[in-house]
C-alpha cells in the first residue's frame, strides 16, 4: 500500500499450505517469456540459478503444506512475522542459518528481523541494507484485501523447510482487490538449494515493481534473478549452491551500539558503552579494533568519548560484545550520536563496518524525543487508514506520562481530526497491543504541535504513542531525518504494526513529556537564617556566597545559577539579574557568587537566600544550608556564622552524600528538630532497597551515617529519609 505524496504502503499477509505434490490451479500453459533470461551466474560466491524454460531446470512440483503445515498470523500491510526455526542447519553462502523471519512482501529474512517495504531494493546484490536475505517475489502486496484472504504457511522436518503464499493481493489502491498470487520457497538441507515456485497468477502490482533473488550477510555476494519481471504460473526457479568456493571474505560487521538492537535511548547519568560486532567473512580473524565514538550534537560535534579495544580471534559467523570499561558522563542536556566502529585490515565491505546510535540526555520533568523539530517529510496513508507511532522507554522507573504531541505541518481549514492513543508494549514481541488512552485531536489551520494531556503511570517497559488517521482528510504527521539517522523506534500501522519502513532514516515527529519520582538534578542550597536574622543594612550594600561543591568530572562544567529571594511573610522574588556561568572543576571551592546592590529593592528584615546550581543530571552536587548573619568583619561586612554550628536544627533537613561520587563509602548526614522514629535506606534505580543505614528512634540535632557499597555495582543511587511526616530523597554516585 501507498502512503500519501511520499511513502509507500506494504504488507505481510497470513499464509496456508502442506507438504505433498499438488497442483494449484487453474494454471496457464508453460510459454517462455521473450527476452527474459532462464539462467544465471555464478555470483561471487559461486551460486548459479536456473528456471523451468532452462534444460535441464526445475520441473514445477507445488508442495502443499495447508493441512500439515503450520498458519502464521499476525500478519498484515508491511510487517514481518517470527522468528521461526529452521529445524536444521542451512548452509546459505559460506554460513549456517537457523532461524528466519517471513515478510509480508513476499521475502524471508534470516540473521536479523528487517522490514522490507516500498521502496524496495534496486537490485540484488547491494552493500546497504536490507541483506541476508531471500526474495522469492518482493512486491507491494496487500494481504488484507479482503481480510483473511490470504493465507501463509510454514513446514519443516529434518531435511527441508517449504514457506508457502496463498492467494496473496497485489496492492493497486485503497480496498482494491485486482489478482492473486500463490508461490512458495523451498530450502533443502541435503544439498543446500532453494526452489521458488510459482503457483496462480493474476493482476499486477503497483508501479510494476518486482524482485527476485538471494543476498548474503554482507550485501557483496548475491543473485537477481529478475526484477520487472511476473512470474508465468506453473513454473519454478532453482538456485544452486556451488559443491566447492573459492570465495575468500574477510569481513568484519558492526551490528548493535549501545545496546542489542541499537535503539535510540533516554539517558539521566552515567552509562558504559556497549557494541557488539560480528564475523560475517568466512575466514578467521586473529584480531581487530572495536572503537566508540560519541559526539555532542552532530556528526561533526565535539567527541566527548573515544575508546578502542582490540578483539580477536573471532571465528566466522560468531559476535563479540564489548564492554567498554571507561564510563561515560553526559555533560550537557542534548543528543548525542554513538557509534561503534570495527576496524580489520583487508576488509571487503566498509558499508557496514560502523553502527549508529542516538542517545539523548534529558532531565525529569522532561520530553522524550528523536526529531529535532525540524519536518522533513509529511506522511500519511492513501485511504486514510493508516498510523504511525513512536516507542518510548523512560530512562528510569516510574514515570507518568503528563503530555504527547505531534507535529502536523500542513493543516488546513479542512484538515479532519487525527486520533491520539497510547498503546502497552504487551502485544506480540513487544508490539503495541492494549490501549490506554485515546482522544481525537482537531488541527486548526498552521504548521505547529498539537496534543494533549495524560495522567498515566509507566512502571516498567516501553509505551507507544500512536496518530492514527480518521479518514483521507486528517492532515500528514512530520517526519524528520536529521543526519540520516532514525531512532530505530519510529513504527507504522497498515491494519497491523510494524516497525517504520524508514525507522534506519527517518523518526516520526511525536514527543512524550514525563516526570518522575526520582530525585530531580537541580540541587537546592539553602542559606537559613539564625538568631539573630540576616539583616539588610538601610544603607545596601552587597554580600557574598561561600559554597562549596565536590564535582566528579574531571572536565570543566558550566551551570546556569540563579537567585530566589523569600521575602518576610513567605512572598518570593526570583533573582534579578541574568544567569552566572561558572566554569567548574574537580574539587574546586566556589568562594565568591556576587549579586547586585539590593537595598533599593527590598526593606530591611529577615530573608531566606536560596539557589538553584546545575541543570546537568550527570553532575552530582552536595547542598548544605548555611547558617549566616551580620558580621563586624568581612570585605562586604557580611560573613558565616560559625557559631550558629551545633544548634538544634530549626527543621527536617537531609544532607547531600560526601564525598560525591564516592568509592566505596560515602557519609550521609540528616537534621532533626525533634526526636521520632527515622528511616535512612538506598535504592538502586530499579527501585530496588540495597541498604537500610537507619530504621529507629533518634534524637533531636545533627545525625551523620556512613554508607558503604562494597560488593554494589557502579552506577546512581538513591537514598531517601522518612522522619515522621517528613519525607526527602537525594543521589549519589559510585564510581568504582
Amino acid at each position: 500500500m501507498r502512503r500519501l505524496a511520499f511513502g509507500l504502503f506494504a504488507i505481510l499477509c497470513i499464509a496456508a499450505a502442506a507438504f505433498a505434490a499438488s497442483t494449484m490451479g487453474p494454471w496457464a500453459p508453460i510459454v517462455e517469456p521473450a527476452g527474459v533470461d532462464t539462467a544465471g551466474g555464478p555470483d561471487l560466491y559461486g551460486y548459479t540459478w536456473k528456471d523451468t524454460y532452462e534444460p535441464g531446470g526445475p520441473v514445477y512440483n507445488w508442495k502443499d503444506i495447508s493441512t500439515t503445515g503450520t498458519l502464521v498470523t499476525g500478519l498484515g500491510d508491511d510487517n514481518y512475522a517470527g522468528p521461526f526455526p529452521i529445524g536444521f542447519p542451512f548452509h546459505y553462502y559460506w554460513y549456517d542459518i537457523t532461524q528466519y523471519w517471513i515478510g509480508s512482501n513476499g521475502y524471508i529474512k534470516f540473521g536479523t528481523a528487517q522490514n522490507i517495504a516500498p521502496t524496495f531494493p534496486a537490485s540484488i546484490p547491494l552493500a546497504a541494507t536490507p541483506n541476508d536475505f531471500a526474495a522469492i517475489y518482493i512486491a507491494d502486496w496487500d494481504a488484507g484485501t479482503p481480510p483473511g484472504a490470504c493465507q501463509v504457511y510454514r513446514w519443516n522436518n529434518a531435511d527441508s523447510l517449504v514457506i508457502s503464499y496463498i492467494n496473496l493481493h497485489p496492492w493497486t489502491g485503497p480496498g482494491v482487490i485486482d489478482g492473486a498470487h500463490t508461490f512458495q520457497a523451498i530450502f533443502s538441507r541435503l544439498d543446500s538449494n532453494i526452489t521458488f515456485q510459482y503457483g496462480a497468477q493474476s493482476g499486477t502490482v503497483y508501479t510494476n515493481t518486482i524482485l527476485i533473488g538471494i543476498e548474503s550477510v554482507n550485501g557483496v555476494p548475491g543473485l537477481e534473478h529478475s526484477h520487472g519481471v511476473y512470474r508465468s504460473p506453473n513454473t519454478a526457479a532453482k538456485f544452486y549452491h556451488p559443491a566447492t568456493s573459492s570465495y575468500i571474505v574477510h569481513d568484519m560487521a558492526a551490528v548493535a551500539s549501545a545496546n542489542a538492537n541499537s535503539e535510540g535511548f533516554f539517558l539521566l547519568n552515567q552509562h558504559t558503552p556497549y557494541g557488539k560486532v560480528k564475523n560475517v567473512g568466512n575466514q578467521a580473524e586473529a584480531t581487530f579494533e572495536v572503537n566508540c565514538t560519541i559526539r555532542q550534537d552532530s556528526p561533526t560535534g565535539p567527541i566527548v568519548y573515544n575508546q578502542t579495544v582490540t578483539g580477536g580471534p573471532l571465528a566466522p559467523s560468531a559476535e563479540l560484545e564489548v564492554n567498554f570499561p571507561t564510563t561515560w558522563t553526559p555533560t550537557v542536556i542534548t543528543q548525542y550520536l554513538y557509534y561503534i566502529n570495527v576496524n580489520l585490515v583487508g576488509d571487503i565491505n566498509p558499508a557496514n563496518n560502523q553502527k549508529l546510535t542516538e542517545a539523548r540526555v534529558m532531565i525529569l520533568p522532561g520530553t522524550m524525543m528523536f526529531d529535532d523539530g525540524s519536518n522533513n517529510q509529511a506522511w500519511s496513508w492513501i485511504g486514510g487508514n493508516g498510523g504511525l507511532g513512536m516507542r518510548f522507554v523512560p530512562p528510569s522507573y516510574p514515570v507518568t506520562l503528563d503530555s504527547i504531541r505531534f507535529f502536523i505541518p500542513t493543516a488546513s481549514a479542512s484538515s479532519h481530526p487525527f486520533v491520539a492513543q497510547v498503546l502497552d508494549d504487551n502485544g506480540p514481541a513487544g508490539m503495541p497491543g492494549d490501549v490506554l488512552f485515546t482522544q481525537n485531536i482537531n488541527t486548526p489551520t498552521g504548521s505547529t504541535w498539537y496534543g494533549t494531556t495524560t495522567t498515566l503511570s509507566i512502571n516498567s517497559g516501553a509505551v507507544y504513542v500512536a496518530w492514527q488517521m480518521v479518514d483521507s482528510l486528517t492532515a500528514a504527521l512530520g517526519t524528520d531525518n536529521t543526519y540520516s539517522l532514525g531512532s530505530r523506534q519510529s513504527y507504522e500501522y497498515t491494519g497491523v504494526w510494524a516497525v517504520y519502513r524508514n525507522a534506519e532514516t527517518y523518526d516520526v515527529m511525536i514527543r512524550a513529556k514525563i516526570s518522575g519520582a526520582v530525585i530531580p538534578p537541580n540541587v537546592t542550597v539553602t542559606l537559613l537564617p539564625v538568631n539573630p536574622p540576616i539583616i539588610i543594612p538601610p544603607t545596601g550594600g552587597s554580600f557574598d556566597w561561600d559554597i562549596t561543591m565536590h564535582n566528579g568530572e574531571t572536565t570543566p562544567q558550566t551551570l546556569d545559577v540563579w537567585t530566589i529571594i523569600t521575602l518576610p511573610g513567605g512572598s518570593t522574588r526570583p533573582g534579578w539579574g541574568p544567569y552566572l556561568n561558572l566554569n567548574m572543576v574537580a574539587g574546586q571551592t566556589i568562594n565568591r557568587i556576587r549579586t547586585q546592590n539590593i537595598s533599593d529593592r527590598y526593606p530591611p528584615g529577615a530573608y531566606t537566600y536560596t539557589a538553584n546550581i546545575g541543570d546537568h543530571p550527570s553532575v552530582i552536587w552536595d547542598s548544605d544550608s548555611f547558617p549566616w548573619t551580620k558580621a563586624a568583619a568581612g570585605d562586604d561586612g557580611w560573613a558565616r556564622n560559625e557559631s550558629s554550628v551545633g544548634l538544634t536544627p530549626a527543621e527536617y533537613a537531609l544532607r547531600g552524600a560526601i564525598p560525591n561520587p564516592f568509592n566505596p563509602t560515602t557519609t550521609l548526614s540528616f537534621e532533626l528538630p525533634q526526636a521520632g522514629s527515622v528511616k535512612l535506606s538506598v535504592y538502586n534505580v530499579t527501585g530496588r532497597e540495597v541498604a537500610t543505614l537507619v530504621n529507629g528512634w533518634r534524637d533531636a540535632g545533627n545525625h551523620e551515617v556512613t554508607f558503604d557499597a562494597t560488593g554494589l555495582a557502579s552506577g546512581l543511587y538513591v537514598y531517601q529519609l522518612t522522619a515522621g511526616d517528613f519525607h526527602a530523597i537525594g543521589k549519589m554516585m559510585l564510581l568504582k
